[in-house]
């Protein structure tokens, strides 16, 4: 599986099962998580590409833990990693939370499309879900960033693009 990934944040997914109504979407339909899963992300940061590998290593104390120490864990209301659910229940578009990832940023989060199609470099896949985020940096910038999940897949796609007080939104280069 090959993603694309731009700006400066990788988060790893894949599946715990559940029981569910059968129209019920679920964190883990969009993160399946399971040990040995891997994904290989092509990724740019400012003044740097190239790819990144990520591979769930481990699951202890109901978390799982990938090759670079992130911490991902479902739980009743969704799929969440230290700081704060990535995907949150009820999976439906226009459903917002926030979570507190420091002394003083705030992340906005909303879920903007369900069962979407969506392409990524590892090709098109018919339904996805579409997070979407906002944390301000300082006075001066904000940062929004956009994750796509495939379904039975894991995140396919994160982009992220700075606001800039007067010169607007731009992508990292």
């Amino acid at each position: 599986l090959y993603a694309a990934m731009t700006g400066g944040l990788l988060l790893a997914c894949a599946s715990t099962g559940s029981t569910k109504k059968s129209s019920e979407r679920l964190a883990s339909d969009y993160a399946p998580l399971k040990v040995g899963a891997r994904w290989n992300y092509e990724v740019e940061y400012p003044g740097q590409k190239g790819e990144m590998m990520v591979e769930l290593i481990s699951f202890k104390n109901g978390h799982f833990i990938d090759n670079r120490k992130v911490s991902l864990q479902h739980t009743r209301n969704g799929l969440r990693d230290r700081d704060r659910y990535l995907i949150r229940h009820p999976i439906k578009a226009g459903n917002s939370w926030k979570s507190v990832v420091g002394p003083s940023a705030v992340e906005h989060l909303s879920i903007a499309e369900v069962g979407v199609p969506c392409d990524s470099r590892a090709g098109r896949f018919a339904d996805c879900l579409v997070v979407v985020g906002r944390l301000r940096r300082d006075k001066t910038m904000q940062l929004h960033i956009k994750w796509v999940w495939a379904k039975d897949v894991g995140l396919v796609k994160l982009e992220t693009e700075s606001e800039i007080t007067g010169k607007g939104r731009e992508r990292p280069t």
